[in-house]
């Protein structure tokens, strides 16, 4: 279980990949309830600041799976709910798996392009 990368390349938002695995490393469509949220990290001793939380059924993650060409990973466009004025995000996933129940957590920080404007997107 990874969380591959972020792009903010959605427009006042981002895209996150994300590649589930099995310990060996083979790729494992498996479904169940993402939640994804972002966080500015203020400097010390300020406490982390959340500008957006996105959570998605196991219908959503099956229709977000991508397969063929060496691509086997989840992708999901994440609308700014409330846009950030830092350039360093991190990413928090949280995955509860619908078969086992099992919960696996990642994390990724990221620098990116501040958005050009408010968030005018729909959740």
């Amino acid at each position: 279980w990874a969380l591959d990368d972020a792009h903010p390349r959605v427009r006042n938002g981002f895209r996150v990949f994300i590649r589930p695995s099995a310990e060996d490393g083979t790729p494992l469509p498996a479904t169940g309830t993402l939640t994804i949220e972002a966080f500015e990290l203020p400097e010390a001793p300020a406490a982390p600041i959340r500008i957006g939380s996105w959570r998605f059924t196991p219908v959503q993650m099956k229709k977000n799976w991508y397969s063929g060409l060496g691509l086997n990973h989840f992708a999901f466009n994440c609308p700014w709910g409330t846009p950030p004025t830092t350039r360093d995000i991190t990413f928090k996933a949280t995955f509860v798996d619908a078969l086992t129940g099992r919960t696996l957590v990642a994390q990724l920080q990221k620098t990116i392009e501040l958005p050009a404007g408010p968030a005018t997107m729909p959740r």
